[in-house]
């Protein structure tokens, strides 16, 4: 069995301005070393074998901090770990991609249950399925390199809560993960056990 800490990055400086990076970058705030290395206090008495990151910049920025303060042999970065693609929302405020979803969502809600997570906000946005599918993709790969070893992955808010929507729990988790938030995870034979939530807020803007 392999345990995944799933964190997500620390605050970057779009995050702080309330602006929608997807796939675009900004760098870390000084809060969001400070949230990281609170992180790292945090989970010090676990021993990582490897840490996995998203290949944009905050991300690997978080996980480089995070592998020396808790010396962690390996870091890989992975296509697949990167967050949804918001299209033409990127660099835009996150109140505009908000209320076009919640314009959306009644559209939505109308199709078959089955075809509700390919549905696309915008025809550049990446859907539910398509994010869920590649990050479960690159979980399932490091589940396999790390047999029965505890692996750190850092991804981001939107790949992390789809993650969570769409596999089976009973905690409640409202709205987003917090910055530098993470979910347990056991894997075992392709089953995916979340066990804890680390880190929730009530907004739901995209970061």
């Amino acid at each position: 069995m392999t345990t995944l800490y799933l964190a997500r990055h620390g605050q970057a400086e779009w995050n702080a301005k309330g602006l929608i990076m997807g796939q675009l970058d900004s760098p870390l705030t000084p809060t969001g070393v400070q949230q990281v290395a609170k992180l790292a206090d945090y989970l010090q008495s676990t021993k990582f074998d490897a840490v996995y990151s998203s290949p944009l910049g905050r991300a690997v920025a978080t996980a480089k901090q995070l592998q020396t303060k808790l010396h962690v042999p390996e870091l890989h970065t992975m296509a697949e770990l990167a967050e949804r693609n918001y299209g033409e929302f990127q660099g835009k405020s996150g109140d505009t991609y908000v209320e076009a979803k919640k314009a959306w969502e009644p559209i939505r809600a109308k199709l078959p249950p089955v075809e509700q997570p390919r549905a696309q906000l915008r025809a550049d946005v990446e859907s539910d399925a398509a994010l869920f599918n590649r990050i479960m993709q690159a979980l399932r790969i490091i589940t396999e390199r790390h047999p029965d070893q505890t692996v750190l992955v850092v991804s981001h808010e939107g790949a992390l809560s789809t993650f969570l929507k769409y596999t089976t729990h009973s905690l409640p988790v409202p709205g987003s993960l917090t910055n530098s938030g993470y979910i347990v995870v056991q894997a075992d034979h392709g089953t995916f056990t979340i066990q804890t939530v680390e880190g929730t807020t009530d907004d739901e803007l995209p970061q």
